[in-house]
């Protein structure tokens, strides 16, 4: 099997949205491939990829086994929030680590990660379709696991096309909860859910829980003047991570559309948008934003994305213990995009500066200042 080979069968499934971290055994696919945009970290590159997937456009994400560790917190999330259009990872492994830090395994760690997955030996366009399929039926993430050494190149092969534009959505706009908000109050039930698909038995044969109300917390109120305005300016996608401004995905608010690990909020935003969602926005905390922010909005300047993030700032990590988060950190941060950027005060109307984010061209930050 060559790498024009497994490239082939993955343009014949029709991915809209590919994200790929170069390394062994993949760097030979995106040749193939026509070179496709490259992302610098695979937790962002597979927090796009699923974004994208809850968007209904097929996605796919190319790296190796050492990259799948640093995105596993960005798997587990989406195990646990499901997929709607198909998401295939191919992880590449390096069995003698002949360009790794040491050898590494995968279906070891997917196995841990109870995330499906397939090999991939002589008959990539079998495999590659069956996994596309696999995880539209049963509502997951599915893993092909490649020997990177088998990705030689084909001399005769001719040049590579560009990679085509994203494919339209095969699935409607869905709003779900239960399932999507990714959060402590619903994780029993997503836990329940994510065995039945995993031995084969339908998500709905586990009963929903009720959809609690919004709990009495001072944080929380806090929120509220931001979110009663934002009601009324609700994009069509809005991304959450797992914090507490994603319980306003809670009725009677729903501001929020699905919400991930901490930081997820921003590349999943991207994906969506890449799938060709109008317009997205991310909502996360200071201490989330943190965690993995920065990187995304690199890749939203790499991609030329127009992604809306509001970071609500109180100083703590709230969703956490309240632990002191350092606000001259969030501000270096953003420093390089102080021309994107505008700041809500305590006290003051969202309104407007909703309206004009929302109304600006391009990536835009709004921050929130939730300190008294």
């Amino acid at each position: 099997m060559t790498a024009q080979q497994l490239a082939s069968a993955l343009r014949a499934c029709q991915p809209g949205l590919l994200s790929v971290v170069p390394g062994f055994g993949v760097t030979p696919v995106w040749e193939a491939l026509g070179r496709p945009m490259l992302s610098y970290h695979e937790e962002i590159a597979c927090g796009l990829a699923h974004g994208a997937s809850l968007a209904g456009v097929r996605s796919a994400t190319l790296l190796k086994t050492h990259g799948l560790l640093k995105a596993a917190n960005q798997i587990s999330s989406a195990l646990s929030c499901g997929v709607r259009a198909g998401w295939v990872l191919l992880v590449f492994e390096d069995p003698l680590a002949s360009s790794s830090d040491n050898v590494l395994a995968a279906r070891p760690f997917l196995k841990a990660l109870n995330l499906p997955h397939l090999p991939c030996d002589d008959q990539p366009e079998m495999v590659l379709t069956e996994a596309f399929h696999r995880s539209e039926r049963v509502g997951l993430p599915v893993a092909v696991v490649v020997d990177g050494r088998q990705m030689s190149q084909d001399p005769n092969a001719p040049a590579a096309e560009s990679w085509n534009a994203v494919c339209p959505p095969i699935l409607p706009p869905s709003r779900d909860p239960q399932r999507h908000l990714v959060a402590p109050i619903f994780a029993p039930y997503q836990h329940a859910v994510l065995q039945a698909r995993l031995t084969g038995r339908p998500a709905d044969s586990v009963p929903r829980p009720a959809l609690p109300a919004l709990p009495e917390r001072a944080e929380l109120r806090a929120l509220e003047p931001f979110f009663t305005a934002f009601r009324r300016h609700r994009p069509p996608f809005v991304a959450g991570d797992t914090t507490l401004s994603s319980l306003y995905g809670l009725p009677p608010d729903e501001c929020v559309d699905a919400a991930t690990c901490l930081g997820g909020s921003l590349p999943m935003g991207l994906g969506a948008l890449a799938a060709g969602v109008p317009e997205v926005w991310a909502l996360t905390g200071d201490f989330s934003f943190l965690s993995m922010g920065p990187l995304a909005l690199l890749e939203a300047v790499q991609r030329g994305l127009p992604l809306k993030v509001a970071i609500f700032a109180n100083g703590v990590a709230a969703a956490t213990g309240g632990q002191p988060v350092n606000l001259d950190l969030l501000d270096l941060a953003l420093a390089p995009y102080a021309s994107r950027t505008r700041r809500l005060a305590p006290g003051q109307d969202p309104h407007p500066l909703l309206r004009a984010t929302r109304e600006a061209a391009g990536l835009q930050i709004l921050v929130v200042d939730l300190r008294e």
